[in-house]
């Protein structure tokens, strides 16, 4: 791309644009190499860190429950098993979906309102536009925000809804626009659906594996365990006990992860590092309760 080749076309890859957007931005930065890798890792490290501290002392966890989300996020995100030392997508799309849901958690009791929505909107299109699957957590966080509005208040709940609704709309619709442009409108949509339709096979049979023995290294189970434990115990105990509207959006964001994991088709293990974001926050929020 920075020597003028034109993407999906001269370049062939079917992924969205952003992550050849970030890359081709990094080189800029540190050039090509292991610098632009050691910059993009760091980068997406350290956003989705604060995004788990704010996350964490949301719905009630205070600076404790920030801390230990923190923490956990630190201790987690370079575990070699699920590939944390690379900057795959996933990386991004963590930086990105654990603000959008930091945001909603820190509305509290209080509806969005519009700047708020408009940043949840903004962080879920951006993610979309790294990998198609974003849009699961995006749909189900808006659609469990609907559910359980703040103080009752579902037609504004609804308002926001359409706001994040828009903005990742608008965000799909210039990136079509552009390739449609640049005359390569055929060659984006072949690569970004066709193609990943292909790749993933059957959505239904992919999901069929919601409830089997992940398909993964005993490696990459141990990193994740440990996290879901002290996750499923503290929404157990939140869902019984505590305001239950908070650990329902956190499940939700576990339940949407699981299905973002498994809609590809493939398990590879660099997939997995989208469920530290949720298990870190929810690891936070059961210390802090406990």
């Amino acid at each position: 791309m920075l020597g003028g080749k034109t993407l999906y076309t001269d370049l062939w890859d079917h992924k969205p644009p952003a992550i050849y957007v970030t890359y081709a931005a990094a080189e800029l930065i540190a050039g090509y190499g292991r610098n632009a890798i050691f910059l993009l890792n760091i980068s997406a490290g350290f956003a989705t860190l604060l995004a788990c501290y704010f996350a964490g002392s949301a719905a009630g966890g205070g600076r404790l429950g920030g801390l230990v989300a923190a923490t956990l996020w630190a201790l987690a995100s370079g575990d070699l098993a699920i590939e944390g030392n690379q900057p795959n997508t996933e990386v991004f799309l963590n930086a990105l979906l654990t603000s959008g849901f930091a945001i909603l958690m820190r509305a509290e009791n209080r509806n969005l309102g519009l700047r708020a929505a408009l940043l949840i909107g903004l962080s879920f299109a951006v993610a979309s536009l790294y990998k198609n699957i974003a849009v699961v957590e995006a749909a189900l966080l808006a659609l469990a925000y609907f559910a359980w509005p703040a103080a009752d208040s579902r037609k504004k709940a609804l308002v926001n809804v359409v706001i994040i609704a828009v903005i990742g709309a608008l965000a799909w619709g210039l990136v079509f626009t552009y390739f449609a442009a640049q005359g390569q409108g055929k060659a984006f949509t072949e690569a970004v659906f066709t193609y990943n339709a292909y790749y993933s096979g059957s959505i239904w049979q992919n999901l069929g594996h919601t409830v089997t023995w992940p398909r993964v290294s005993a490696d990459v189970l141990v990193a994740l365990f440990p996290l879901a434990i002290l996750s499923l115990a503290g929404t157990i105990l939140g869902l019984i006990f505590g305001p239950r509207r908070p650990w329902i959006f956190l499940l939700t964001f576990a339940i949407a992860t699981h299905i973002a994991v498994l809609l590809p088709g493939r398990f590879f293990p660099h997939y997995y590092q989208l469920w530290l974001p949720p298990l870190a926050i929810g690891g936070g929020w059961s210390v802090s309760f406990l």
